[in-house]
Parts: C-alpha cells; structure tokens; sequence
C-alpha cells in the first residue's frame, strides 16, 4: 500500500540496493473500513490474470451497482448502456464516448469546471464554512449535466435530488413492507427527477439539438423513458462518484499539510500524479461484481 507522501521519492529512480521507500506496513486509506467486505455474497477474485479472465468473459453480465433492481423495475425501457454486455455495450459506448474524452473534457468544459470553482470557492469565503460534500456534488453535478444535457433546470434543485435518491432508495433488509416502500420511495423521486430535469432538457433538445447525450439518443431514437434511464446512470456513475473523489481528495489534502504544501507546489503533471495515486488508494468503486452461470 503506498504511502502518499512518499509519492514523489518513489518515483524517483532508485539505486539497485536502495531500500525499498514504500512502508508496505502502513495503510493510509481513509476509506478502509468501508472497504472490508462486499455487498454481495460471492466468491472474490484478486489476481490480475483471474481478474482479466472475469472482465473479459462474453458471458459475464454486470450485478451490483443496483443492476437486478434496474433490470427487474426497468418495463419496456432499454437496459441503461452500464448493464448492457457485448456487442451492444461496445456499439453505445463509441456512439458516446466523444462526449468524455480527455481532449474534449479540456477544450468544451474546462472554462465551465474553472467558473464553477470560482463561484463555489467565492461562497466558502463569503460563509466562512461549507459542506465539502454538498460543494463537491454541485461541482460534479454542474459539469456532468452540461456534459449529458441536462441543463434546462436548477443545478442547486438537481443535486438535491440525486442526493436524496443516492441516499436512501433502494435499500435492503427490514423485512417485505421495508423493501416495498423503499422502492415506492424510489419511483417517486424518479418521477421527479423526470419531470423536474429529464423532461425539459427532452423538449429543449427536440427544439434544438446540441452536442451531448440526450441529443445522441434522441437521434437514436430513444424514448423518453430509455432516456430517463441513462441520465439515472449517468447520474450515479459520473455525478456521484465524481463528488466522492473530490470528497476524498479534498480530506486527504485538508488534513495533512505536507501533502497539501507538495500539491499546490507541482505543475499539473505533479498534481495529477497524486490526485492518481489518491484515487488508486480511494477507488469511487472498490469492488465489480459480475454475474455468470451459476452465480455470482
């Protein structure tokens, strides 16, 4: 396990005799405990040839990340392209992977990211305090919406939303009547989520298609409830787990000063090295589950 403020020693080249400089011993996650176990009951894979075998099997679908929710309630709805498999995963994913590349992420939304910041920045100075949390899921949310097309309602409304349905919906145990109306809870928030932020970037993009998600798959000819299930996904998988790294980066670069001091000292290269091995140490997702012939 890496240590992080040994990061830049260990990147330098090193003497053959040299000790080793990464105390092994240490564990520097804040995350560990959240860590220790699945949530799923299901045998663990952990060696890089077992792992690749596993992500490379045709036959291997995605369970976890509420798959068998989605599939069980998702009706006449497309499967959402993060529990597609095979040709159909790799057929939508190049239709939108134009929207995320690096190059593009930097020239379209980098003013937006930079403003975003600024403004956020400007209100802790003005409160004196703020949530990191609640900062970090309006950051994420900001940029992701622009990105996806949803941008025809209130970001601060929209962050909320998916705050609560992240929060609480879908949760197990306590019994029959306990799932019943966690899922009760669940579709109502997805109502609203629908008709609060789905629904008018549908109409506005119908009106006026632009570059981003909801555009490609209207041009797809998806409905708006195909619809509504991608922007879920794209909710939990980009807005959420961006607002969890931002979260983490921040508490490991908060609460230690030698980090923080050789941050804010490297170039951008220097920087993403160790936001790189914070997200190495912090994974958004620290465990995939796949679902093949006799289990899971």
């Amino acid at each position: 396990m890496y240590h992080i403020s040994e990061l830049v020693m260990s990147a330098q080249p090193q003497p053959a005799s040299a000790r080793c400089p990464i105390d092994h011993a240490r564990d520097d996650r804040k995350s560990a405990s959240a860590a220790q176990g699945g949530l799923l009951a299901a045998p663990e894979v952990t060696s890089f040839d077992a792992v690749r075998a596993v992500l490379r099997d045709t036959d291997a679908r995605q369970a976890g990340f509420k798959a068998e929710v989605i599939l069980r309630y998702r009706g006449r709805a497309r499967p959402p392209i993060l529990y597609l498999h095979g040709e159909a995963h790799r057929r939508q994913r190049s239709g939108t992977a134009r929207f995320f590349t690096p190059r593009v992420v930097e020239t379209r939304y980098r003013e937006l990211m930079e403003r975003t910041s600024d403004t956020l920045l400007a209100r802790l100075v003005r409160d004196g305090s703020a949530d990191l949390d609640r900062l970090s899921l309006e950051m994420a949310v900001t940029v992701a919406a622009e990105i996806v097309g949803l941008t025809e309602s209130d970001i601060a409304g929209m962050s909320r939303r998916l705050d609560a349905f992240f929060s609480t919906a879908f949760q197990t145990g306590g019994g029959k009547f306990a799932e019943i109306m966690s899922f009760l809870l669940g579709q109502w928030r997805m109502r609203r989520f629908y008709a609060k932020d789905v629904k008018p970037a549908i109409a506005a993009r119908r009106a006026s298609p632009r570059e981003d998600v909801i555009s490609h798959l209207l041009s797809e000819g998806y409905t708006p409830l195909d619809i509504l299930t991608e922007c879920f996904t794209y909710g939990a998988a980009g807005m959420v787990t961006t607002r969890e790294f931002i979260t983490m980066a921040g508490w490991h670069l908060l609460e230690r000063p030698e980090l923080r001091a050789q941050f804010l000292a490297a170039d951008a290269d220097g920087q993403i090295v160790i936001l790189e091995e914070i997200l190495r140490l912090e994974p958004v997702v620290g465990t995939l589950y796949r679902h093949v012939e006799g289990g899971t």
